[in-house]
């Protein structure tokens, strides 16, 4: 099989395919700003006590951030 050597309309578009990849790469989103929480409790910031006994309201804080906000059921739904 003879190969032929590409013309200036193969090359143009080889340009063109590149120039519209390129162009493409360049279209991210917007950076987003990272997103802050504040958790309010009823009561005041317990004193670090690494040898002392578990806070229950840390405890609940931290549970609640282990979990995800939905849930899925054994067919893949989503549950609230």
């Amino acid at each position: 099989m003879t190969r032929c050597a590409p013309t200036r309309a193969d090359q143009a578009i080889l340009w063109v395919a590149a120039a519209c990849l390129l162009g493409t790469l360049g279209c991210t989103g917007a950076a987003q700003r990272p997103r802050t929480v504040e958790w309010l409790a009823g009561c005041a910031e317990p004193a670090f006590d690494p040898d002392g006994p578990p806070n229950p309201l840390r405890w609940a804080i931290e549970r609640q951030l282990s979990r995800g906000l939905t849930e899925e059921d054994a067919g893949g739904g989503v549950l609230p």
